[in-house]
């Protein structure tokens, strides 16, 4: 699960960098409103509504994807702390110590 979750976020930051490259900057947006006729099927103003609007979900899923990845990290840890394996050696050698030891 956790591969498969990492895979997605390495997706979702793929095109949430190529989708915000794509976006006018704020100068190009102000600068074209005033001038030239809507060319083409979709007007720049609905492609920049369009593209802001891809943008949100792509972050709102790239955090939330975020989010779940660090869930699932902080769960394996708890299973890997070094303090629990060593407590967990600890015992073994104690019980195969005893287990060795010859009956009186």
């Amino acid at each position: 699960m956790q591969m498969i979750l990492l895979v997605v976020q390495i997706i979702l930051a793929v095109f949430l960098v190529g989708i915000i490259l794509l976006q006018k900057s704020s100068s190009d947006g102000i600068s074209g409103l005033g001038g030239g006729g809507n060319k083409g099927v979709v007007s720049s103003k609905s492609a920049a509504t369009i593209m802001t609007k891809a943008t949100m979900i792509l972050a709102a899923l790239f955090m939330i994807n975020s989010l779940m990845l660090a869930n699932i990290t902080a769960r394996n840890s708890k299973n890997n702390s070094i303090i629990d394996k060593l407590d967990k050696e600890h015992k073994e050698h104690k019980h195969h110590k005893h287990a060795e030891s010859p009956a009186k």
